[in-house]
């Protein structure tokens, strides 16, 4: 089974962060980073805003956003 590409997976990649690494930095629980990066879980405000902070990217650069 081949693994979805999203923008935030390749900028994960990108800076050489572990998921585990990035959820410790962003302040976000291990296991939701994880569903969010499978797009399997929808971030709230609050989440998005520490990752894409942490990232140092725009959140409309990592994330679709439908609020």
């Amino acid at each position: 089974m081949k693994r979805k590409l999203t923008k935030l997976r390749m900028t994960i990649l990108t800076e050489g962060l572990t998921q585990r690494r990035l959820a410790q930095r962003a302040g976000v629980n291990e296991s939701t980073l994880s569903l969010i990066v499978c797009g399997r879980y929808r971030p709230d405000a609050s989440q998005r805003s520490r990752i894409a902070r942490v990232l140092k990217r725009p959140e409309t650069e990592l994330f679709e956003v439908t609020e």
